[in-house]
């Protein structure tokens, strides 16, 4: 109760009723401490914005604690007999006003208006899903198509420029190769023509050597002529000297037969076999030195041979192992540049697996408070600890936002003025030992002093959809945090709590949990990053596998890298085995020169040394001889002498035949080394074909590589140019395409078939242009589609939806129907008996009944019913609405009984109010009784109703009449003033 509320109030109502116009009404609350000088007067009229009769309603409810229906109703004659005369469904109507019947009435029909309005906007939802859905069946056919051409347009896209990044890689290692190969045959062709330069010197020498050869031939020929004449010229002397040597010995014939191999005489032979002597041991001496220059000469080349054969061996595998080697590094460049690669892949996948590990943690996190929006869980550490303590303790606990949620319309940062409240837990206790600093609320001490579902202030509200059993503590908790935004010691300001001890801000980090809006959206946000989270941690998996498999490869070939390098550093080895070998092919054959040369020299001492042993045997002979010749001694001296000369001339002759033989030998030495020139000239000739063929082939390679580089180029130059023309016309699928091929080191690209390259970049650029030119498409098909989709789902949702409307109110208008009829038939059973009673009493029979139909339009219409017939008559009971006609029995009641039968039903009507008025004000209830009526029904309300009655009446009335009444008044009117009287009159009682 408040202290300054005046001492006085009054309430007032003025009414203007003027002629033809409908009444008006004044209501008047006056207040003050004196009732001559009202401090404060509101005026409520109807329809003033402010001060309306709505307004007096609620401020007699809630602010001056009156119900005007606890304290007057008012009957007026007109209303009174309008419930005989009037139509059963207006009597119906004002019925279920009088017993609240109407706003039940109302709800029903309200029910009904919506269940047909949700009954047509579902059959509309559904023409407009089927619609949609043709809508979208076309929208996904030209989308379909649009795709298959995106796809086609990026696959052939990313086929076309991949195989041209691949081609222009391939011409740029082919170049790199050729180039190569360019310096190789280059080299190759210098070797050939210093070979063959070579050779023409080696041809030169042995064209002048043959030339020599030929020449001294020449002389030998001639010098055997020569020798020729002269022996023949000793031949004939020696025919002569042999005629007189045959007469001698003739005469010493036993001694010429021993003679006859005798040719010297003694002291020659003495003298030439002691000469023959030291010849034989001059011979001997360089048979032996020539066997040894043979055997030496012999080991000498075979040495050579070996040698070469090792060195010649070497330079092929040289050549092979050049080749592979080159081809190694051509392809990995060097051991740096794979360690390099092989550190760079280690810390990629180092990054990606920090990466992985990070995204796996971040998706955990998502899939978490993913779940926990879900399940309607999105609960704080510290909420959880305390409600694992509720839920072991076996009392219920709520959360805030399990009880409360933010209205649908407003913005989710409304939440924020929340932030130092809304993690607080609700539990179904009085006493709890808190784990930790939230707040906890004990719901059996919040007391509300109302009922409130939502407060549009905070725009917070029950939460939708909670059980019947949470209810109720969802409206506690609603009430306590409204307690918080009202003026107070402990309130929340700017989302700080404020009380008497301090300020406290949050209670947890930020985010939104009261928001349905904010939450769908996070939902949302998490459905949409944990499908990227996948999508990245599948193609960080790819590249760690990769680049593993990448690095495996690396660590696998970085010693054949580095052995390759260690061969390439080592070229001065190769090209010293190449001079090596090339001298000592030459060394090798000059020595196979020199060891026929040597060959002959000892054919020709073992042949002399055969010749000297002979003579020596002969000498020998001789020797002997001329010890047993004695005395012949004159003949013999002149056969000697004879025989001398004819030796003389003998030896002469075998002397010149020596010396024939030896020209011959010299000529037969000649022969054989123009023979050998001959030979050295053909092989030198033959080589010199070969080297030439082989400066012809290397020539042709040449000629083969500069066109196959000019022809690289020029393919080079076309690939750059139709990527160039590519990066116009699709730059994001090229740059898409190279940024997955950044991070692949150049220098393991494997190198690939031409003709495969060709297959696809012929393949890739014609699925790429059909694409690309492809008519027809729709570009924005995506978007439509998507478009029509989400119209679609936005249809089936408020298909959906509508229906669970159109069930909820066909079962609120079924359970509305049962409610309003049970409602109708309880009130009218009990006026019905009422009315019963109360006609039997003035000799009629009543009934009261009531039904419902619906019109044309489909409206449903309700009835009721006043019936009422004379006891005793035969006919029907008939509504008092329906008047006699012609005296008929049984059809239709008169006035008086018409005004009855309204005013029995009034006071059965009165008996079953569920207000009770303080008294009731009777406007001409009497004017169509008779005087024997009046007493009875007057005396019938005053002892059913047993309150104060105000009886206006324009007729005068017996004393027996007025002595009913504890005070009575007459109203004189005067119309010409106009003005009115009021005189009261004593009633004098006995």
């Amino acid at each position: 109760m408040r202290i300054d509320a005046p001492a006085f109030i009054e309430f007032s109502v003025y009414i203007l009723k003027e002629p033809g116009q409908p009444a008006k009404k004044e209501f008047i609350i006056q207040s003050g401490d004196d009732p001559e000088q009202w401090e404060e007067t509101i005026k409520y009229t109807s329809g003033d914005r402010q001060y309306n009769f709505t307004t007096y309603k609620k401020d007699l409810q809630y602010k001056y604690k009156i119900d005007p229906d606890l304290f007057y109703l008012i009957w007026y004659q007109q209303e009174v007999n309008q419930f005989a005369v009037m139509d059963p469904q207006e009597r119906f109507r004002i019925f279920a006003e009088m017993h609240g019947i109407d706003q039940v009435q109302r709800n029903w029909e309200e029910s009904m208006e919506k269940l047909k309005e949700v009954q047509e906007s579902l059959r509309t939802a559904d023409i407009n899903v089927a619609n949609k859905k043709q809508w979208l069946g076309m929208a996904k056919v030209a989308l379909e198509r649009y795709e298959d051409n995106r796809k086609r347009l990026v696959e052939g896209g990313r086929m076309y420029a991949g195989a041209l990044l691949k081609l222009e890689s391939f011409y740029k290692q082919e170049q790199h190769h050729l180039v190569a190969k360019q310096d190789q045959l280059l080299v190759d062709q210098e070797a050939a023509k210093d070979s063959l330069d070579l050779l023409q010197e080696q041809a030169e020498r042995i064209n002048y050597e043959l030339s020599q050869v030929q020449t001294e031939n020449e002389r030998m020929n001639e010098e055997i002529t020569l020798l020729q004449e002269k022996l023949s010229l000793v031949n004939n002397e020696i025919n002569e000297t042999t005629n007189v040597i045959n007469e001698l010995n003739h005469q010493l014939k036993e001694l010429n037969q021993e003679k006859s191999g005798i040719t010297r005489t003694e002291e020659e032979v003495q003298g030439q076999l002691a000469a023959i002597t030291l010849q034989l041991q001059a011979l001997n001496n360089d048979t032996g030195k020539a066997e040894a220059d043979i055997q030496e000469s012999e080991a000498v080349i075979e040495d050579l041979m070996n040698s070469s054969y090792i060195l010649h061996a070497q330079i092929q595998q040289d050549k092979a192992l050049e080749y592979e080697h080159q081809g190694r590094l051509w392809q990995y460049h060097s051991s740096y540049d794979v360690n390099k690669n092989i550190a760079a892949l280690e810390q990629r996948i180092s990054d990606f697996k920090h990466e992985q590990d990070r995204k796996v943690k971040l998706l955990q996190e998502l899939t978490e408070e993913g779940l926990q929006l879900e399940h309607n869980r999105l609960w704080s550490e510290r909420q959880r600890e305390s409600l694992a303590l509720f839920r072991a303790n076996g009392v219920r606990a709520y959360t805030l936002n399990e009880l409360i949620e933010l209205d649908d319309s407003a913005r989710p940062a409304a939440e924020e003025q929340f932030e130092a409240i809304k993690y607080t837990v609700f539990f179904d206790g009085m006493h709890v030992q808190a784990p930790n600093d939230l707040y906890h609320v004990p719901l059996r001490s919040i007391v509300p002093d109302r009922s409130v579902t939502d407060i549009q202030k905070l725009q917070i509200h029950v939460k939708k959809g909670i059980s019947d059993d949470v209810f109720p503590h969802a409206v506690k908790a609603l009430w306590w945090v409204e307690q918080f935004y009202q003026v107070g010691e402990i309130r929340v300001e700017k989302g700080m709590l404020i009380d008497p001890r301090g300020i406290r801000g949050p209670q947890e980090k930020k985010n939104y949990i009261l928001s349905q809006k904010a939450l769908q959206k996070r939902k949302e946000e998490i459905q949409k990053n944990t499908s990227q989270l996948n999508t990245v941690l599948a193609d960080i998996e790819d590249s760690i596998k990769n680049d593993t498999q990448t690095m495996q490869e690396l660590h696998a070939i970085i010693q054949a890298v580095r052995e390759s390098e260690a061969f390439l550093t080592r070229k001065h080895e190769r090209e010293g085995r190449v001079t090596k070998y090339t001298l000592e092919v030459l060394r090798l054959d000059e020595q196979k020169q020199q060891l026929q040369e040597i060959k002959v020299v000892h054919k020709k001492i073992l042949e002399k040394l055969v010749k000297l042993k002979h003579a020596e045997e002969i000498l020998q002979q001789e020797a002997d001889f001329y010890v047993r010749l004695g005395q012949q001694k004159e003949q013999f001296e002149t056969l000697q002498q004879k025989t001398k000369h004819r030796q003389s001339l003998t030896a002469q002759q075998d002397m010149m035949k020596q010396q024939s033989d030896t020209l011959e030998e010299q000529l037969d030495q000649i022969k054989d080394n123009e023979r050998q020139l001959n030979r050295k000239q053909a092989k030198n000739h033959d080589d010199a074909e070969q080297v030439t063929r082989t400066l012809q082939q290397v020539n042709v390679q040449l000629k083969d590589t500069n066109e196959g580089l000019d022809a690289s180029q020029i393919n080079l130059l076309t690939a750059i140019e139709e990527i160039e023309d590519f990066k116009g016309t699709a730059r994001f699928i090229y740059d898409e395409l190279i940024n997955e091929l950044e991070p692949e080191p150049n220098n393991v690209k494997k190198k690939q078939s031409l003709v495969k390259l060709r297959q696809e970049y012929e393949s890739g650029k014609v699925t790429f242009n059909n694409a690309r030119y492809e008519t027809g498409l729709d570009p924005a098909a995506p978007d439509n589609y998507k478009v029509i989709e989400e119209e679609v789902l936005r249809l089936q949702d408020e298909y959906k939806r509508t229906s669970l409307l159109f069930e909820e109110n066909q079962e609120r208008a079924e359970t509305l129907r049962d409610q309003l009829e049970t409602t109708i038939n309880m009130r009218v059973l009990e006026i019905q008996q009422r009315f019963k009673n109360y006609m039997s009493g003035f000799q009629f029979e009543g009934q009261i009944d009531w039904k419902q139909q619906e019109d044309r339009k489909g409206r449903v219409l309700f009835h009721l019913f006043i019936r009422a017939r004379k006891e005793g008559h035969r006919g029907t009971l008939e509504d008092v609405s329906v008047k006699a006609r012609g005296g008929r029995v049984g059809k239709g009641v008169s006035g008086g009984e018409e005004s009855l039968s309204s005013l029995l039903f009034a006071l059965a009507l009165l008996q079953n109010l569920q207000t009770a008025p303080g008294f009731i004000v009777m406007d001409e209830f009497d004017s169509a009784l008779d005087e024997q009526r009046k007493l009875k029904v007057f005396d019938l309300y005053a002892s059913e109703l047993k309150r104060k009655l105000i009886i206006l009446s324009p007729k005068s009335h017996e004393n027996s009449y007025l002595d009913r009444f504890s005070k009575a008044y007459i109203v004189h009117h005067d119309p010409t003033v106009p003005w009115s009287k009021v005189t009261g009159l004593i009633l004098k009682r006995e």
